[in-house]
């Protein structure tokens, strides 16, 4: 009877560790390219930058990805749970390691929050079940923790988490660390330090054509003719004040520029250059496998060349704006018509002749509209 009363005790706790395992080993899945071609969903917002997080430069410890870690983890936990029959050696590592794991989970989201200056909904919810297994396991250490009641123990395990929290904060704050937050913000300072230096383009008089006048005539100003400043041509000036700094390159940056991109910081050089050619975008993440598998494949053939489009790509943590919501995933291309209005898009990689006969496809469509 006791034993099958104490096995009724850990259901909640064998259930929060399925959750913490499930939710590891889904996102080890995403992390290989195996589920979603590597993008994990992510709601839309500002604030939210799941596949950032999950693949930057905190997705890893060493060559170990941290989803890795949280299988291994929840593996070992939910083994013991369903074995552990007493207090020997192995039921004090487990106990040692729900303190560790708390303050993992507490560490992750402060540097998630310092350094990234963004959210993970599928990272919350892996610090959710670890807490829920925590919770769940305290009074399996009573003696020697205390017996308290259902809410005495969620206010000490929510303050032991803020605590954690707080000292991660500050751990975080002295270490010197260069994120993808970072470089964001010296490629946009780099281009608001271009903007500022670039030379104000003056618009230049022209004569007023005169009725009847042959075009030679026409090209000549004329000494009555009134004058009138010639509509201001900020768009190539101002698209060229956007370009990507190339100290801050990465190959698939490079590979780009190569291949006729124009690689950019904003996406207002992308609207300001809408309205001549047809414009081809691509939004991309250098650290996202399929970004690197679209940009080294389909974009790196020369049957790309043939499509009469203007060709800008832009990093997504620099896109802001209209354009931010229309791109839901990395890689993303959108092909504009001369109205500004999107005419073809497409998430994910695709071969170098399904793009060629894609684009054409729309140009053609668009064009008959």
């Amino acid at each position: 009877m006791a034993r099958k009363k104490s096995t009724l005790t850990k259901v909640p706790l064998i259930a929060a560790e399925l959750l913490g395992l499930g939710l590891s080993f889904y996102l080890i899945l995403i992390s290989l390219g195996l589920l979603h071609g590597g993008v994990a969903p992510c709601p839309r917002g500002g604030i939210f930058a799941c596949h950032s997080i999950l693949t930057g430069d905190f997705s890893k410890i060493g060559p170990i990805p941290i989803a890795l870690l949280g299988v291994i983890y929840f593996s070992f936990s939910l083994v013991m749970t369903l074995i552990q029959q007493k207090r020997d050696f192995l039921f004090w590592i487990k106990g040692a390691a729900l303190v560790a794991s708390l303050f993992f989970v507490a560490y992750l989201r402060a540097i998630e929050i310092l350094w990234m200056k963004a959210i993970c909904v599928w990272c919350w919810a892996v610090a959710f079940a670890a807490l829920a297994q925590v919770y769940f396991a305290v009074p399996h250490f009573t003696p020697p923790l205390p017996k308290l009641t259902w809410g005495v123990r969620l206010g000490a395990l929510l303050g032991t988490f803020v605590l954690f929290f707080a000292v991660s904060l500050g751990v975080a704050m002295m270490l010197p660390v260069d994120t993808k937050h970072d470089r964001a913000d010296r490629i946009l300072k780099a281009a608001t330090e271009a903007t500022k230096a670039a030379p104000t383009q003056i618009a230049q008089p022209v004569a007023t054509p005169v009725k009847n006048q042959s075009p030679a005539a026409v090209s000549t100003p004329q000494a009555n003719a009134t004058v009138t400043p010639a509509p201001a041509k900020p768009a190539a000036v101002s698209v060229a004040q956007y370009d990507f700094p190339e100290n801050e390159m990465t190959p698939e940056h490079m590979e780009l520029k190569d291949r006729g991109w124009r690689v950019v910081t904003s996406g207002k050089a992308v609207e300001q250059a809408m309205g001549g050619k047809p414009l081809l975008m691509l939004t991309f993440d250098s650290d996202c496998k399929e970004c690197q598998a679209l940009i080294h494949g389909a974009l790196r053939g020369k049957a790309l060349d043939s499509v009469d489009v203007q060709k800008f790509a832009i990093e997504g943590m620099l896109l802001r704006g209209t354009l931010s919501d229309l791109v839901h995933n990395v890689p993303t291309l959108m092909l504009f018509d001369t109205k500004g209005n999107v005419i073809f898009k497409h998430e994910g990689r695709m071969g170098e002749a399904e793009l060629v006969r894609a684009l054409n496809n729309a140009l053609a469509l668009g064009a008959g509209g």
